[in-house]
């Protein structure tokens, strides 16, 4: 499970680019997505870096949450 914290995610952005970003790279990908803290937590079998390019590719470049 990795937290990624999005800047550019605001309480009335749309998340089906961000589901569909990241299923395109896991489709089992289980997203949980706190828009009020900027957060996108995913548990997924593929990699961070490969779930750091597709939410920038959606429009939501992110970095890992400490």
């Amino acid at each position: 499970m990795s937290t990624f914290r999005t800047p550019d995610l605001t309480p009335d952005a749309q998340h089906a680019p961000i589901l569909e970003a990241i299923k395109a790279v896991d489709d089992g990908a289980d997203v949980n997505i706190d828009a009020d803290a900027r957060l996108i937590t995913i548990t997924s079998a593929a990699g961070d870096a490969a779930m750091l390019r597709a939410l920038s590719e959606a429009g939501y470049p992110a970095s890992l949450a400490s």
